[in-house]
């Protein structure tokens, strides 16, 4: 996850958030993880669309619906040279839209699809390109994490940058590994939806080169509760977006053995482990041993009085109502204060508001509503919600909130 370790930080905080206050459930266990992929070479035909040059196209429809086919009726009926002519049509038989036999000229499929869509379509054969499928049951990996600007994909030899332990987040490998299916190109090549897995619909006749590589993604799986029970749920949040990715939560959820892992890691903290790893914290952060710490709605919530949030040394007034994560368990900072939780709605909303690039007013409006309802305050209307920005001294807020009514 490009941006150090106050973007995988920032990144799990807002995981958490959104599985809790967005999902509805509750969160209980969040694991950093390096998730297992195959990197899969192959070599494959692309069929390519460019904008067709004039003369082909008009060459094209007239032997196509005119039964013009040879080079000479073709450049009397344009009125066009007739080595002009026979150059394009030669053009136009190497790259398999015609072929001639005595003279005579005929479409191929390829040509006709080409008419029909409007571009040139042209075959490349032998193109070499990359596809990722997830380790755990072989369903690939859709297009966004193909973008290197904005996803690791970490291979082998750099695991000890993301596993160090003085690293802010610590990533580790899960498995075990399965191979990768026999049938899982050929079921990619099949999806009717297969474009949004990085396989166009140009791209076929698919065949493996070589060895099959294991490399790694980061994310953030959070194992979750619905709130009115059932099933446990793995949700897994990756550099992709700010919500969970469907496809790989379901991939982790249907693996038995990391279910597993996180359905013993609960059961650890149900006997009294929590507790030890609260009071570790409490300690490390300076807070007294008599801080009160209780379950709320699954969570465990530390409440600290509201002089201990602002200033030097302290948490930010900010964090009231945001998570901590200690040996892979959640904690939500939290006071009892109103007071306290209008200041830090306040300081959200100019965070927020600050680092949003234009969002559209419906957008604010949703997201000041979600911090809200996270710090959970009475429904207040954005007019005076700009009067209290301005009381408290936030006056750019206040003119921001204004122009969102």
């Amino acid at each position: 996850m490009a941006g150090g370790e106050s973007t995988f930080a920032n990144r799990r905080g807002r995981a958490i958030e959104h599985a809790r206050h967005e999902l509805g459930l509750t969160p209980t266990r969040i694991f950093a993880c390096l998730l297992p992929l195959w990197r899969v070479e192959i070599q494959a035909t692309v069929t390519l669309g460019r904008p067709y040059d004039l003369i082909d196209r008009f060459l094209e429809e007239a032997i196509a619906t005119a039964g013009l086919d040879t080079a000479a009726a073709l450049a009397d009926f344009y009125s066009l040279d007739d080595i002009l002519v026979d150059r394009a049509l030669r053009f136009l038989v190497r790259i398999d839209h015609l072929v001639e036999h005595g003279g005579r000229y005929r479409l191929t499929d390829l040509g006709r699809r080409s008419i029909q869509e409007g571009e040139r379509l042209e075959r490349k054969k032998g193109d070499r390109r990359v596809l990722y499928f997830e380790a755990l049951t072989s369903q690939p990996l859709t297009r966004e994490y193909y973008d290197t600007r904005s996803v690791s994909i970490v291979e082998s030899h750099e695991l000890q940058r993301f596993t160090r332990p003085d690293k802010g987040v610590r990533f580790q490998p899960v498995g075990p590994v399965d191979g990768l299916h026999a049938n899982a190109l050929q079921a990619l090549a099949r999806r009717p939806d297969r474009d949004r897995f990085n396989l166009p619909g140009g791209v076929e006749d698919l065949v493996a080169l070589g060895a099959d590589r294991q490399v790694y993604l980061p994310v953030f799986v959070i194992r979750a509760e619905p709130r009115g029970g059932g099933r446990p749920r793995c949700l897994v949040y990756s550099q992709v977006g700010t919500r969970h990715d469907p496809e790989l939560s379901e991939a982790c959820t249907s693996h038995a053995f990391l279910a597993a892992r996180l359905e013993q890691m609960e059961a650890q903290g149900v006997g009294g482990l929590d507790r030890d790893r609260i009071t570790e914290w409490l300690d490390r952060q300076g807070f007294s041993a008599r801080t009160s710490v209780k379950r709320v709605q699954g969570v465990w919530r530390v409440e600290l009085p509201e002089k201990s949030f602002g200033g030097k040394d302290r948490p930010a007034t900010r964090k009231i109502g945001q998570y901590e994560v200690t040996r892979e368990m959640i904690l939500q900072l939290w006071c009892g204060s109103p007071h306290a939780r209008t200041r830090a709605l306040l300081d959200r909303a100019a965070v927020y508001l600050a680092s949003a690039r234009s969002p559209k007013p419906d957008q604010a409006k949703a997201r000041l509503t979600l911090f809200r309802q996270q710090l959970e305050l009475d429904p207040i209307g954005l007019g005076r919600f700009a009067d209290l920005a301005a009381e408290s001294g936030h006056h750019h807020l206040a003119e921001q909130l204004r122009e969102l009514r």
